[in-house]
């Protein structure tokens, strides 16, 4: 059997999920900030609720504390007023994060196309941490 090392550092961990995936990675990326320091939701269409939770949940972290967070959804997608209403609370309390609005629809096809872009966003920074 083979072992891999990781660094079991918060700076390190990303959580990143796909559609409902994606909701699962920025609840448990924020009500877990010890663990993650970035969250990646591809396509996200929201929990129910998560507009309106999202100040809570960082209402006690310190800004060092803050996962990076990336945002993308399509413009097609279905889901895109509750992404966009999430953002724009985001934008309200002033927690930083990128938003990208791609253009097309909620299907592979789209996220394959950014799978290299979302690898190297989820590694930006580890370099001068070696």
């Amino acid at each position: 059997m083979r072992s891999f090392g990781s660094i079991l550092r918060p700076k390190f961990g990303r959580w990143v999920g796909y559609s409902r995936g994606a909701n699962w990675a920025v609840q448990i990326g924020f009500t877990e900030p010890d663990l993650f320091g970035a969250i990646g939701a591809h396509s996200y269409p929201t929990f129910s609720g998560d507009t309106n939770l999202i100040s809570s949940w960082v209402e006690f972290l310190q800004p060092e504390q803050y996962p990076h967070l990336l945002i993308d959804i399509r413009g097609n997608n279905t889901f895109l007023p509750y992404t966009s209403a999430f953002e724009a609370e985001l934008v309200r309390i002033g927690f930083p994060h990128e938003y990208r609005l791609q253009p097309g629809g909620h299907d592979y096809a789209y996220w394959e196309t950014y799978a290299a872009d979302y690898l190297c966003w989820y590694a930006e920074g580890w370099e001068e941490s070696q």
